[in-house]
C-alpha cells in the first residue's frame, strides 16, 4: 500500500497529466451536455384519444371507450387502467409499471387497438400519445391582430412544417383559428317541390368531386397520362352540380341553395391578452436540450415572421426554457459562490499556504472529472444534478482537507516536502479511504428506488457517488503529488486561529463536564433527537417541494350545461381580473375542448396560463400570486378553480394520473350510486379544515334532447333512417359532404337548412324528413323526442364505474389523508362500491417507502462497514450514533425555516447517513492510534478531539459553507432544493457537535480509568 502512495510523490507528472486530461474533457462535456429542469423521465403511460363528434357521453363509453378497454385490459405490465368519456371524446389511460419502455408501452397498445379497430364506429380512429409528450410541452406561442382563416391557413401549411424541422422538435400542435368552409345552405322549399332530401344532394356532391387516373396513352415514344377531373375548384363550380329531383327532373345545386364562402364550427376558443388567436404548442423529443429547442424555435418564428400579415402579433405564453435558464444560472452561482465560500472558510483555518491552494484545486478538478462520467452515462445538466454538484463542492474538499492537513502537521514538524507528503498520505489513508466509501455506500442503495423517487435519486446518487470517488483519488493523488515538491517554508498565518484555538478549548472543556455526567448528556442528547425528529412533522408535507416557474395555470369549471358563450364571458372577465396584476405580462386562455390537442374537458371549462414577468421585475412569488387569486376568486359563485403551476401540473398527472394533489376516488357499479356515494364524500370534505376548492365531476350533467328513431315507424312511413339522420344534421352542425383541395389549402363542403336553425324542442319535432316517395314526414312522426339529463363524465378505472373529487389540501398531506380515511371508514357503503384516497398522497406514502427502505439498506451497509474496518461492534455503533443526531439537526433546522418535509429533505437524510460518520471515523481512528501508545483512552479522545478539531471543523465548515447559496431563498432555481441544502446544514452541524461530544462520551462508556483500548 505504501509503495502505491508514494507513487505520485516520486512522479508527480505523469499523476497531474491524467488529472489534466480530465479537467479538460470535463470542460468540453460541460459544453455539449444537455440542459434540462429535471432528469429525462420516461414514464410508461400510454394515452388513447378518440374523437366521436356529437356523440353523448354514454354513447362514447359504450361505442368507443368499453371496446377498447375489453382488449387493452389483458396487456401484460398494466398498473392503472382509466377511462373517461364525455361529449364526442374517449380518453383511456394506459400506465405500465416502470420499467417498461415507453416506446414498447406504445407498441403493445397499438398492437391491441388494431384488433378492435373495425368494431369502432365508421371514421373514428384512436390516436396514441405518450404522457411523456405531455411532459415535454416547451413552449407555447399565440398569434393575434389578424383573420382568423389566414392565421390558421399559413400555421397549417407552414408554420408547423418549418418548427416541425428544427432539431429536437417531436411535434407542433396548433390550436384555434378557423379552418375554410363552402357552405350550402338548401333552401326547404325548393327541396320540398323536387321531392329531394339531404341524403340526397351529399350524394351529388361527392359523386363529383372526384379525380381518377383513366389509364396511358403512348404517343411519339413517351406515355401520355390520362386523369378525369371533376373537383370543385370555386364555389360557382359546386353550384354548377346536377341534382335530379322528382326522378325526372335535374336541377343544379345553385337552383335549390345558396353557397357562400365560410367557416367550420368551432366549439372551443383561444385568446391571448383578450384577443382571438391561434396557438401553437411545441413539444420536443425526450432528452433533447431544451434550452437550444426553444432559442431555435424563436428564431426560426422570428425568420418566418414575414409570412404574417402586417398587423400580426407573436406571444409567447409559456417557455419551459425560462424556468431552466434562472435554474441553471442560479444553481450554477450557488455553486460558484459555494466554491468561494468553501475556499474562504478553507484559508480562515489553513491561511494563505499552497495547501490552501492545493485543496482548493481539488473542486473544479474532480467536478469537471464527474461531468465527463455523467456525459458517458446520457445525462443532462438539471437541477437534480447540478444540486448534487453544489452538495459535492464541500464532500470534495474533505479528502483533500483532512489529507493536506496532515501533511501540513508533518511539514510543520520539520520534515521535508517529499518525506512529509508520503508519511502523511500513509498516515491518513485508510480512515481516509474508510470514510469515502461508507459515504458511497449510503448512496448505493439509491440506485434500487423505483417510481418517482428513481426519478430524483437516481441521477443524485451517481454525481454524489462519482464526486466522492474522483475527490478520494485527487486527495491520494494530485495533493501529495503537488505538496511533495518544492520549499513550503512554513505554515504561515491562519486567519481564524483565534477562533479556532477558541473554539478548540470550549469543546475541551464541554468534554470534560459531557464525560463527567455520561448519563445526562446521553439524555440531553436523546431529548434533542426527539424534539428534532418531532418539530418537522407539523408542517407541510409533500412530494415535491415547491418552485417559482415564472406562470401560473388556472383551471376554471363553470356549472354543468352552461354554454361555450357563457364560459367564455366568464373566462374573459377571469383574464381582465389576472392581467390587472403588475406581475403579469402575458394572459393565454383556452375555453372548451381542442379536439386536435390533448385536452378532454367540456365546453364549462377553461384554463388560464399566466405568465409573470421574471422575478427581478416583480416583488411577489408565484406563491404570494397563486394566494391572492385565491382569495381574490373565492367570492365568484357557481365557478370552482384550480391553482396551479404548468410543469408542476404535468408531473403531478404524469405520476399519480391526476391532475391536481389531492383527490379521493368512488366507485360502483352504476352512476347513480356513484353520484350518491361522491355526495357524501364531498359532504366530509367540505367538514374538513384543510381541504378546498372541492371539484365534484358526478354533479355534472348535461341537458341533451334526444332524437330516438322508431324502426316500424320509419319502414311504415318509407323514410330511410341516413336520410333522416342527415336532415337533422344539416339542421343543426351540417353535414361535412367533401373536402375541396385549393391552393394547397383544404376547403371543408358543408350542407345546411337554410332557415332551419334549432332553436327550440317544437322546431326539432316539426323538422322535415323525406321519404322515399318524395314526400315530408315531420320528424316528430318516425322518432321519440324527449329531454333528459345524462353525466358530463363518465370515468372509469379497471373496467368499473368511478369518479374522483379533486381538491386542494393545506398543511399536512398525511394527516390530512388520515383524519378522512377514518371518516371514510365510518361511512355504510352500499356493495360493490369504495372510496380511495388518490393524487399525491399514494405517491408520498410510495415514496417514503422508498426512502425507508434505501435509509435502513444504508445504515447496514454503513454499519458493516465500520464493523469491518474497527473489528469493534462497539466502535461501530458508537459512530453510528451519529446519525440519529444529524438527521435531527437536519429536521429541526427544516422545522424552524418552514421549509417543509418532501423528497429532497429524503435526499439530505440519506445524504447525512454517508457524510454524518465521517468525522466520527476519524476521530476514533486518531484515538485508537493514541491508545495504541499506552495512552489512557479517555485521554487518548481527548488528544484526538485535539488534533482533529481542525480538520473536523474545517469539513464540516467547508460543506456547510458550500450549501449556504442554495439553503437562501434567491429564487427559483435554488428554492427547488432549498429544503434539501436546509436540511444537510441543520444535520452536519449538529452531527460535527455530536462527534466532538456525544460520541467521545459514548466511546468511554463502560471503559474502566486503567483501560487503554476499547475492547471487541
Amino acid at each position: 500500500m505504501k509503495r502505491y502512495l508514494s507513487f505520485p510523490v516520486d512522479h508527480p507528472i505523469p499523476v497531474l497529466f491524467i488529472a489534466g486530461i480530465f479537467v479538460v474533457a470535463g470542460l468540453f462535456s460541460w459544453w455539449v451536455l444537455p440542459v434540462d429542469l429535471l432528469p429525462r423521465i420516461d414514464v410508461p403511460v400510454v394515452n388513447i384519444i378518440t374523437h366521436e363528434p356529437g356523440a353523448s357521453p354514454a354513447d362514447v363509453e359504450q361505442l368507443v371507450t368499453r371496446p377498447l378497454e375489453s382488449a387493452l385490459q389483458t396487456l401484460p405490465g398494466i398498473r392503472r387502467l382509466a377511462s373517461t368519456s364525455l361529449q364526442g371524446t374517449s380518453l383511456i389511460t394506459v400506465a405500465f409499471h416502470f420499467g417498461t419502455g415507453i416506446n414498447d408501452a406504445r407498441q403493445l397498445v397499438r398492437s391491441r387497438i388494431s384488433r378492435v379497430i373495425r368494431l369502432l364506429p365508421a371514421g373514428v380512429i384512436p390516436r396514441i400519445e405518450g404522457i411523456g409528450t405531455t411532459l415535454q410541452q416547451v413552449c407555447g406561442y399565440v398569434i393575434t391582430g389578424a383573420d382568423q382563416i389566414r392565421l390558421r391557413t399559413i400555421a397549417d401549411r407552414t408554420l408547423v412544417g418549418q418548427l416541425s424541422m428544427v432539431k429536437g422538435v417531436e411535434r407542433v400542435e396548433v390550436l384555434g383559428g378557423d379552418r375554410p368552409a363552402w357552405t350550402v345552405a338548401l333552401k326547404p322549399e325548393k327541396l320540398a317541390a323536387l321531392k329531394l332530401g339531404v341524403n340526397n344532394v351529399v350524394s351529388a356532391i361527392r359523386r363529383y368531386n372526384q379525380v381518377e387516373t383513366a389509364g396511358v396513352l403512348p404517343r411519339f415514344g413517351r406515355d401520355l397520362l390520362i386523369r378525369g377531373d371533376s373537383r370543385f375548384r370555386s364555389p360557382e363550380d359546386l353550384a354548377k352540380v346536377p341534382v335530379s329531383g322528382n326522378g325526372i327532373e335535374t336541377v343544379t345545386l345553385g337552383d335549390i341553395a345558396s353557397i357562400r364562402p365560410g367557416t367550420v364550427p368551432r366549439h372551443y376558443e383561444i385568446t391571448g391578452n383578450g384577443r382571438p388567436g391561434i396557438a401553437l404548442i411545441v413539444r420536443k423529443v425526450p432528452g433533447a436540450d431544451t434550452i437550444s429547442v426553444v432559442s431555435d424555435i424563436d428564431a426560426r418564428l422570428k425568420a418566418l415572421k414575414h409570412l404574417l400579415p402586417d398587423t400580426a402579433v407573436i406571444h409567447k405564453f409559456y417557455d419551459q426554457s425560462e424556468l431552466i435558464r434562472e435554474a441553471r444560472n442560479e444553481v450554477g452561482w450557488d455553486l460558484l459562490f459555494g466554491i468561494f465560500l468553501a475556499m474562504a472558510a478553507i484559508i480562515l483555518f489553513m491561511g494563505w499556504t499552497r495547501s490552501s491552494l492545493v485543496v482548493g484545486l481539488t473542486i473544479p478538478s474532480a467536478l469537471l472529472a464527474v461531468v465527463v462520467l455523467m456525459a458517458c452515462f446520457g445525462m443532462s445538466l438539471n437541477i437534480i444534478t447540478m444540486t448534487a454538484m453544489a452538495l459535492a463542492v464541500g464532500m470534495i474538499v474533505d479528502d483533500a482537507i483532512v489529507v493536506a492537513e496532515n501533511i501540513g502537521r508533518h511539514l510543520e514538524s520539520g520534515a521535508l516536502a517529499p518525506d512529509a507528503a508520503v508519511a502523511g498520505v500513509n498516515e491518513i489513508a485508510a480512515p481516509d479511504i474508510s470514510g469515502t466509501i461508507t459515504t458511497v455506500a449510503a448512496f448505493v442503495p439509491l440506485f434500487a428506488a423505483g417510481g418517482i423517487a428513481a426519478v430524483f435519486l437516481k441521477p443524485f446518487a451517481i454525481v454524489i457517488s462519482f464526486a466522492l470517488l474522483f475527490s478520494l483519488l485527487f486527495s491520494l493523488t494530485v495533493v501529495p503529488a503537488l505538496m511533495g515538491k518544492g520549499s513550503w517554508g512554513g505554515a504561515g498565518k491562519i486567519p481564524g486561529i483565534r477562533f479556532l484555538n477558541g473554539g478548540m478549548s470550549f469543546t475541551l472543556r464541554l468534554l470534560d463536564v459531557a464525560m463527567a455526567s455520561p448519563k445526562k448528556t446521553v439524555l440531553i442528547f436523546a431529548g434533542l433527537i426527539f424534539i428534532g425528529l418531532v418539530l418537522p412533522f407539523l408542517g407541510p408535507i409533500r412530494v415535491l417541494p415547491p418552485i417559482d416557474e415564472g406562470s401560473l395555470l388556472l383551471e376554471y369549471v363553470t356549472p354543468p350545461g352552461t354554454s361555450l358563450r357563457e364560459s367564455s364571458r366568464i373566462g374573459r372577465k377571469l383574464s381582465a381580473a389576472v392581467w390587472a396584476y403588475p406581475e403579469v405580462s402575458f394572459v393565454y386562455r383556452r375555453t372548451g375542448p381542442a379536439k386536435q390537442g390533448l385536452q378532454v374537458e367540456s365546453v364549462n371549462r377553461g384554463e388560464l396560463t399566466v405568465k409573470l414577468k421574471p422575478r427581478s421585475k416583480r416583488n411577489r412569488s408565484a406563491t404570494e400570486l397563486l394566494a391572492a387569486l385565491r382569495k381574490q376568486f373565492a367570492g365568484i359563485p357557481g365557478i370552482v378553480i384550480l391553482y396551479h403551476q404548468p410543469t408542476r401540473e404535468n408531473l403531478d398527472e404524469s405520476f399519480s394520473g391526476l391532475p391536481a394533489l389531492f383527490g379521493v376516488s368512488v366507485f360502483g357499479p352504476d352512476l347513480a350510486t356513484i353520484r350518491d356515494l361522491a355526495g357524501k364524500v364531498k359532504k366530509i370534505l367540505e367538514k374538513d379544515p384543510a381541504v378546498s376548492t372541492i371539484v365534484n365531476h358526478a354533479e355534472s350533467t348535461t341537458g341533451q334532447l334526444t332524437v330516438r328513431f322508431d324502426p316500424e315507424k320509419t319502414a311504415l312511413l318509407n323514410v330511410d333512417p341516413q336520410a333522416a339522420m342527415d336532415t337533422l344534421k344539416a339542421a343543426g352542425l351540417g353535414v361535412f359532404a367533401t373536402d375541396v383541395i385549393r391552393r394547397n389549402r383544404t376547403i371543408r363542403v358543408r350542407v345546411t337548412l337554410s332557415g332551419n336553425a334549432l332553436h327550440t324542442p317544437a322546431e326539432v319535432k316539426r323538422l322535415p324528413v323525406i321519404n322515399r316517395k318524395g314526400e315530408f314526414v315531420p320528424l316528430s312522426r318516425i322518432a321519440k323526442i324527449f329531454r333528459e339529463n345524462s353525466p358530463a363524465f363518465i370515468h372509469r378505472r379497471a373496467g368499473q364505474r368511478e369518479e374522483t373529487l379533486v381538491a386542494e389540501v393545506d398543511g399536512n398531506l398525511p394527516a390530512v389523508a388520515r383524519r378522512l380515511q377514518k371518516r371514510f371508514a365510518e361511512m355504510k357503503l352500499p356493495p360493490e362500491t369504495g372510496v380511495t384516497i388518490v393524487g399525491q398522497y399514494p405517491i408520498l406514502i410510495r415514496t417514503v417507502e422508498s426512502i425507508l427502505f434505501a435509509a435502513l439498506a444504508a445504515l447496514l451497509l454503513v454499519g458493516g462497514i465500520l464493523r469491518i474496518q474497527f473489528h469493534s461492534l462497539k466502535q461501530a455503533v458508537v459512530i453510528l450514533a451519529t446519525i440519529p443526531v444529524s438527521l435531527a439537526g437536519a429536521m429541526l433546522l427544516v422545522g424552524i425555516t418552514r421549509a417543509g418535509l418532501d423528497i429532497s429533505v429524503g435526499m439530505g437524510m440519506i445524504t447525512l447517513i454517508g457524510i454524518g460518520v465521517n468525522n466520527a471515523i476519524v476521530l476514533i481512528d486518531a484515538a485508537n492510534r493514541f491508545s495504541g501508545k499506552g495512552v489512557l483512552f479517555a485521554d487518548a479522545l481527548k488528544n484526538a478531539v485535539r488534533v482533529r478539531f481542525r480538520p473536523i471543523l474545517l469539513t464540516s465548515l467547508t460543506t456547510v459553507a458550500a450549501l449556504i447559496p442554495a439553503a437562501l431563498p434567491l429564487g427559483g432555481g435554488s428554492g427547488i432544493f432549498q429544503p434539501f441544502a436546509v436540511s444537510v446544514i441543520g444535520g452536519l452541524l449538529a452531527g460535527t457537535f455530536g462527534t466532538l461530544v456525544l460520541v467521545p462520551v459514548l466511546a468511554c462508556a463502560g471503559v474502566k480509568s486503567d483501560r487503554r483500548e476499547v475492547g471487541v
